[in-house]
């Protein structure tokens, strides 16, 4: 079925709601639906003002979600992949896994005379 004009020079009942909004974009439900009955010459309920404000809000254009930031890749273990690379070079440096552990010490014993 097609709508039928208005009888106040062919303004809908809808634009009538949008122009009261774009007009005042803060007013309530209530002061929208009376203003444009006045406009229109014809009663505005609240609910369609609530509903073409809906509407109309539904066909603004979103932003885009942002893309979720990936969490470091880690080994089995919770270390993370650049840790793993950085204890690979550590091993090749001291040659075998004694020498790098020493080194590990000495550094954790470093870093607690440090703290105190």
């Amino acid at each position: 079925m097609a709508k039928k004009k208005a009888a106040t020079g062919g303004i809908t009942k809808s634009q009538a709601i949008r122009d009261q909004v774009q007009a005042n974009p803060n007013a309530t439900g209530e002061q929208i639906a009376e203003a444009a009955s006045k406009q229109v010459g014809e009663p505005v309920s609240i609910a369609l003002v609530y509903q073409v404000k809906t509407k109309d809000a539904a066909k603004k254009p979103r932003r885009k979600k942002t893309a979720a930031r990936q969490a470091p890749a880690t080994s089995g273990k919770g270390a993370s992949l650049q840790l793993v690379k950085e204890a690979v070079q550590l091993l090749q440096h001291a040659g075998d896994s004694k020498a790098a552990r020493e080194a590990l010490n000495a550094a954790e014993d470093i870093s607690r005379m440090l703290k105190k």
